[in-house]
């Protein structure tokens, strides 16, 4: 009998399901009741138990795949994982479909479907009946260890990035007060006008009377984490987008190293941990500046421009840098095209004098044609495929140009400056947090284990260079890279970091170029020099002190690991059910200084988060909020708005003489109840219709300064935002609609 039940494929393959939920459950009693852990922590740790026991029960028990190759079962695993993320995101979705109070039906139905999809796919995935050699598992495991195949890469290297993240994961949906409740607010707003009003995200209602969202420099309607939180929610969506960034990052940077600048395996993948883990990486995102990380995309940009004599590596370059552009037009951004640029000009100099110099300027020209041709193939792609979306950008910025200009965060000194990059603590006064973590603009840390290393580095070149009984020029051979520009690189974006500290400063000449007048922070060209400095060793190829650098690197990784583990998600406290309910009475918030009760008598608290401006949650409950943390009309600046709200005294949504009979963030009706103006607590711009007709073309984007005054005498007003060249705008002049 059990023979028999044991030769159906099936029924091992139900067996084997069973058997590793039994494993996962086990785990997690373990880890909650004996070792203490939490339920989130406990569940989580099962889950990457469960995984890998699942595949191996379902590979060699229920389908009798006894390949062991090392190239068999990486392709195997990448498989396998591409089914589990596709049944994740196809039960989310079939819950969403139906009403909350069917939700075991619908998870049944979920997991009734997957399972039976997956038997099918299994038997395509798990198809290897060869027993192996012992010659076969010694080549697996020496394959393995030497991180030898790159499916294995993708499986293994990326697995430190996850348990990095999980700590912020585990907040699932907490937010924070201050900038991090902003973001939330912006991907909130489109979340609710796509998916529930069905609208293009061309305005966003629930914010300061109301400002553009699609022109907004800090939302990115083509992103990564778009569709995350299209499917999960503003909140938990930005945080696996964070996971997705922190994985696109090291993967990104780990290419650099290694096919960029010749740097080994081991070592390429050491240092590109070291830019995810370090202080740069985790400060902004624990500060809810999510635009930073466009970091991430940094890697893939330099890697394609030192590439450009490839065929392809153009549109890598444009795509890349596109998807940048959509994302966030802001710093990142922006500073990347200025860090290719200076880099791309040292090149030009180098090269002009190497061929001085040999007085042949053949090879100078020959480079030109190539290089002239990449930056016409990639600058036509960027330019066609960013022009829409900077149209809006840049007419949103014309209109309402940055009201702070400086920084409250003066940053002169050379000490301090070198300090933020390899000290464990900020150059003020830090919080009590692990090394290099905290709330300062400076956090740049990348562990002091790589400032060891160029130091050792600068010993070799120097040795190699001044050193007599040495081959002429043999120093110019240490490196894949030339060192000159490098080093120049690093001296350019540290004199950036180091802000205006005289007339000549660089900080101070960028700050005169429109665009670069608005980057107040000039600290933040910092974590350019510390991308140079890992650039650096990366490209160092001498065989002295090779194997200490791999040990410090080690040493640094696991520090970083360490300290930014701790502090991953810290700031992410103000837990979704501390929200007001939706039927609390509406009041526009300025500077809510009353912290949500569960944090009443919470002095750390107060003393942190002195104002809490409820962005998201407005926005979740449909109310108007009359301030905005925009850096673009930024309302807590004096004179800069006069909508209504609690610090202005009782006000109404509109005027007395007609109501609201249907209302979207872009499309409203009004009904009339008495004649004459009709006023509306709104901002007007030259985007919104009256009625089909546009009643402020005159003034700006949108208008905080001016009432929004309705003079049209219908008994039926209908508003709509159409700006020009927008979607609505198109099928107005389509279909007449």
């Amino acid at each position: 009998m059990i023979q028999r039940v044991l030769g159906s494929a099936v029924a091992r393959y139900i067996l084997a399901g069973g058997l590793a939920f039994i494993i996962e459950l086990a785990v997690v009693i373990g880890l909650y009741k004996m070792a203490g852990l939490s339920a989130e922590a406990a569940t989580a740790i099962a889950f990457w138990i469960g995984l890998p026991a699942s595949f191996l029960l379902q590979k060699v028990f229920a389908f009798k795949d006894y390949e062991r190759t090392l190239k068999t079962i990486s392709k195997q695993a990448v498989l396998y994982g591409v089914l589990v993320a596709f049944n994740y995101a196809f039960t989310l979705a079939v819950v969403s479909f139906f009403p909350d109070n069917l939700v075991v039906f619908s998870r049944s139905l979920a997991l009734v479907i997957t399972t039976l999809w997956n038997f099918l796919i299994y038997r395509y995935i798990f198809n290897a009946r060869k027993r192996p050699t012992m010659a076969d598992v010694r080549t697996f495991l020496h394959d393995a260890i030497r991180l030898k195949n790159s499916r294995v890469n993708v499986a293994l290297l990326g697995v430190p990035v996850l348990l990095f993240c999980l700590p912020m994961l585990l907040t699932r949906g907490k937010i924070s007060p201050g900038d991090p409740d902003y973001y939330f607010q912006i991907y909130e707003a489109f979340r609710r006008s796509v998916l529930e009003f069905g609208q293009f995200p061309s305005w966003n209602p629930w914010i300061s009377g109301g400002i553009p969202l699609f022109a907004n420099i800090q939302f990115g309607m083509v992103s990564i984490q778009a569709p995350f939180v299209l499917l999960f929610g503003a909140v938990a969506g930005m945080k696996l987008a964070v996971t997705a960034y922190a994985l696109v990052g090291f993967y990104g940077f780990r290419k650099l190293f290694k096919d960029g600048l010749g740097a080994t395996t081991v070592k390429a993948t050491l240092l590109a941990y070291i830019p995810i883990f370090g202080s740069f990486f985790v400060s902004r995102v624990n500060a809810g500046h999510f635009t930073f990380l466009m970091i991430a995309l940094v890697p893939w940009l330099i890697y394609f421009f030192l590439k450009r004599k490839n065929k392809w590596s153009w549109l890598g370059f444009a795509l890349v840098y596109s998807l940048m552009v959509w994302t966030a037009p802001h710093y990142t951004t922006i500073m990347s095209a200025v860090v290719v640029g200076f880099w791309f000009a040292f090149e030009l100099v180098r090269r002009a004098i190497i061929a001085w110099q040999a007085q042949d300027w053949q090879p100078f020209v020959s480079s030109l044609k190539i290089d002239a041709l990449f930056w016409a193939k990639a600058g036509g792609l960027i330019i066609a495929l960013v022009a829409y979306r900077m149209y809006f950008v840049a007419e949103f910025i014309r209109d309402h140009p940055r009201l702070e200009q400086a920084s409250d965060e003066p940053f002169t000194r050379i000490w301090p400056a070198l300090y933020s990059l390899w000290g464990p603590d900020q150059y003020t006064n830090p919080p009590a947090l692990p090394s290099g973590y905290g709330w300062v603009e400076t956090a740049t840390y990348i562990g002091i284990g790589t400032l060891v290393c160029l130091i050792l580095i600068a010993i070799t070149w120097g040795i190699a260079r001044f050193a007599k009984t040495r081959k002429k020029n043999e120093h110019k051979n240490l490196f894949t890279y030339p060192l000159v520009i490098l080093g120049a690189l690093f001296l350019m974006f540290f004199a950036l970091g180091m802000g205006d500290f005289g007339e000549l400063s660089p900080y101070r000449l960028l700050n005169h170029l429109p665009v670069f007048d608005s980057m107040r922070v000039a600290t933040r060209w910092l974590a350019w020099s510390a991308i140079i400095v890992l650039v650096i060793i990366a490209a160092y190829k001498g065989d002295r002190f090779k194997r200490t650098i791999t040990a410090l690197l080690l040493l640094t990784v696991l520090e970083l690991f360490v300290t930014g583990w701790q502090t991953m998600g810290k700031i992410f406290v103000v837990a979704t059910e501390q929200y007001r309910p939706a039927s609390a009475a509406f009041d526009q918030q300025y500077h809510y200084r009353i912290p949500r009760p569960a944090h009443a008598g919470d002095a750390n608290f107060t003393a942190v988060y002195f104002y809490d401006e409820n962005l998201l949650e407005t926005t979740r409950n449909n109310f108007g909020q009359v301030i905005a943390g925009d850096s673009l009309v930024d309302t807590r600046q004096p004179n800069t708005t006069i909508r209504c709200g609690a610090n202005q005294g009782s006000c109404y949504f509109i005027s007395d003489n007609a109501v609201v009979s249907e209302w979207s963030p872009t499309r409203m009706v009004l009904t009339r109840t008495a004649p004459g103006p009709i006023n509306l607590n709104m901002n007007p711009g030259r985007g919104w219709r009256v009625n089909g007709a546009y009643a402020f073309k005159d003034e700006k984007v949108t208008d905080p300064l001016k009432p929004f005054i309705i003079t049209d005498e219908s008994q039926i007003i209908v508003l709509d935002y159409a700006p020009k060249l927008s979607p609505d705008w198109a099928v107005n002049k389509l279909f007449g609609k």
